[in-house]
């Protein structure tokens, strides 16, 4: 079961960004609008607009996690991290250096 893998600080800040896990008894449901576009706006933007992620691994690919749009696969992180925060860290500063590349004048247009 995945919860039995994540380390207690990965939990504590999966909790702090909306994201938790906890007991599910008496707890408000996370906004994941809120948590997520936050704390990864570059994120966000990508699975709203322009792609997908993929986090896990398979049968195809060296990686953890992984972007891709129609046209196949944009960027690759390492085969493994330490903590799936850390992974998640590592993809929002790609996506925001490919946004920044190659979609600026839109995402600059939307957040001003």
């Amino acid at each position: 079961m995945l919860i039995e893998r994540l380390d207690d600080w990965t939990i504590k800040r999966l909790n702090e960004i909306g994201l938790g896990i906890g007991t599910g008894y008496g707890e408000e449901e996370p906004s994941m609008a809120q948590s997520l576009e936050q704390v990864y706006p570059h994120i966000a933007r990508w699975t709203r607009d322009i792609g997908w992620i993929e986090i896990g691994y398979d049968h195809y690919g060296y990686s953890f996690i992984r972007a891709l749009d129609e046209g196949g696969v944009v960027w690759e992180g390492d085969h493994a991290y330490p903590t799936l925060d850390q992974a998640m860290d590592a993809l929002e500063e790609a996506l925001s250096r490919w946004i920044e590349e190659n979609d600026a004048g839109t995402w600059r247009e939307e957040n001003e």
